[in-house]
């Protein structure tokens, strides 16, 4: 089932690109060790609730999380507005020589 894969194989990198442990994941969602590992390994898919504090957790989008959208989302606390555009701005000049 390609949505599984999909699943398992983001969580994964995306604690990995976190530095977070499996046990420091689980801790931050409450369940065990064991749990991110079946997660990560197909073993076992997290109800809705636990897959909407792993995209929290993480700082993505429950979407690409499960692979309805491919691109990846930065979530970035407390800027301020001209912080925001700067971003933006450095962005799409970026995009545009590439």
């Amino acid at each position: 089932m390609k949505e599984k894969n999909v699943f398992s194989s983001r969580l994964r990198s995306l604690r990995e690109n976190k530095k977070l442990s499996q046990s420091a994941l689980a801790k931050k969602i409450g369940v065990t060790k064991s749990t991110i590992y079946r997660y990560e390994n197909n073993n076992l898919m997290p109800t809705l609730n636990k897959a909407v504090l792993l995209a929290q957790v993480l700082n993505t989008t429950l979407d690409h999380l499960v692979g309805m959208d491919d691109i990846p989302t930065i979530k970035l606390k407390n800027l301020e507005e001209n912080q925001i555009k700067w971003l933006m701005d450095t962005v799409d000049t970026y995009m545009k020589k590439n």
